[in-house]
């Protein structure tokens, strides 16, 4: 039985979210929860992996063994995203809503949410991208923590602005249920 990516990364998501793990000290000392520069930080990962994906030329027809080398090309950045998010995830955790504020330049409630859900789409359709390009078979051991990460920063964010997981939910099952029908149509055709 073959398991879709929308399913391993949506339950990836989920268990993350209804598991937060709780930050280490050492990671509360400088905090930062400007989520433009989070995401900047983040996205320039996802840029790097999606760039090693389309310097190696491959694709999901590719032999498996090519695939799997040019996946583990993604371990540094993967890792890096999984680091930043649960770093920001820590520093979230250890502010008021007040200090998001402050850093977020006077953005409120509505405005943390609408960014929030812009930047987490973003990072969900490059991600996406990069499993649809190598396999799922390829990547699921480099992408977990980032997801795992991904889901502890947005039940902080939650924590605070209540709702925002509901819809940074939505949006990850937006864009992962995308690539789950476009499977399906290719397998009916």
């Amino acid at each position: 039985m073959k398991f879709s990516p929308a399913l391993v990364f949506s339950g990836l998501f989920a268990t993350a979210l209804a598991n937060p793990v709780p930050a280490p000290a050492s990671q509360l000392a400088k905090r930062t929860t400007n989520f433009n520069s989070i995401f900047a930080e983040v996205e320039a990962h996802t840029q790097a992996a999606l760039a090693i994906c389309a310097d190696a030329n491959v694709d999901i027809n590719v032999d498996i063994d090519i695939r799997l080398e040019v996946a583990a090309k993604l371990k540094a950045d993967l890792d890096a995203c999984a680091e930043l998010l649960a770093k920001a995830a820590a520093e979230i955790k250890a502010s008021t809503e007040v200090e998001i504020e402050v850093e977020n330049d006077g953005c409120d409630a509505g405005c943390v949410e609408k960014v929030v859900v812009e930047k987490s789409k973003k990072f969900c359709e490059d991600v996406d991208v990069v499993v649809e390009t190598l396999g799922e078979e390829c990547v699921k051991e480099y992408i977990k923590p980032a997801f795992v990460s991904f889901g502890e920063f947005t039940s902080c964010v939650d924590g605070i602005y209540a709702g925002v997981g509901a819809s940074v939910t939505a949006v990850v099952e937006g864009v992962i249920g995308a690539s789950l029908s476009a499977e399906r149509v290719g397998k009916r055709g």
